[in-house]
């Protein structure tokens, strides 16, 4: 099933993805699957929400992406660090290619982030309200 991003988890993302060290310490995506990890376990266990920040098919838009279908077993954070120089442009490439993704199942890219006391209250706001 392929899903879209609610509107304060998106807002999330585009942050972390404007400013990565202030949430992870460092723009790595090693370090970003491990907060989305932490993200959507704290969700699962408190009985938020069911379902992970990153919409149901990315992993097989990125195998597909990569011409590696059913011929892994590794997660897409971890396709995307094979082919990759590093941990700075796999962060860079996993948010090209959800920005790819989201497109593609005809909804809108994550938007930029312009780090405003108004946009900060309004993530805020709105990740208040999932809860």
């Amino acid at each position: 099933m392929k899903s879209d991003i609610m509107l304060g988890e998106r807002m999330l993302l585009s942050y972390i993805k404007s400013i990565p060290g202030v949430h992870m310490g460092s723009k790595s995506l090693v370090y970003l699957e491990h907060y989305i990890h932490g993200y959507d376990n704290a969700m699962f266990f408190h009985g938020i929400k069911q379902q992970s920040i990153i919409p149901a098919g990315m992993q097989e838009f990125i195998e597909k992406k990569y011409g590696i279908f059913n011929q892994t077993s590794k997660n897409y954070f971890g396709i995307i660090i094979d082919h990759s120089i590093d941990e700075k442009q796999a962060f860079d490439t996993f948010f090209e290619l959800l920005d790819e993704y989201l497109l593609s199942i005809h909804y809108e890219p994550l938007p930029l982030w312009d780090n405003t006391d108004e946009s900060k209250k309004l993530l805020l706001n709105l990740l208040s309200k999932s809860i």
